[in-house]
């Protein structure tokens, strides 16, 4: 599936370009700069904040049955990369409401 150029706001430099995002290993969108080159990372689809989501919570009942059969359970490498990547979805998502928000504070109430 070929992906579509879109317009991005590098909070950086200020400038606003387009380019054709790449997916980081655990999904992100990702696009760098021209101006300043600069890494503008974007957050998870829907599809991979569902399906990480669900692995997570698979993989906590995973966990709390193996520690209820008194066995040892420690996460994974898979399992470890699918929390980070929950956890920096989470920021980065925080991080653009803040972002837009003051954009719309700035540009008034008449604007986008």
């Amino acid at each position: 599936m070929a992906r579509t150029a879109i317009d991005v706001f590098c909070d950086t430099c200020g400038v606003t370009f387009r380019g054709v995002p790449r997916r980081t290993f655990l999904g992100f969108h990702k696009l760098e700069c021209p101006h300043c080159d600069a890494e503008v990372l974007f957050p998870l689809s829907n599809a991979y904040r569902f399906l990480y989501s669900l692995a997570a919570v698979g993989m906590g009942f995973v966990f709390f049955a193996a520690l209820a059969r008194g066995h040892f359970a420690a996460p994974g490498l898979i399992s470890t990369a699918i929390l980070v990547g929950l956890v920096k979805d989470y920021r980065l998502r925080k991080q653009l409401a803040a972002t837009n928000e003051a954009r719309r504070l700035r540009d008034g109430p008449g604007a986008g």
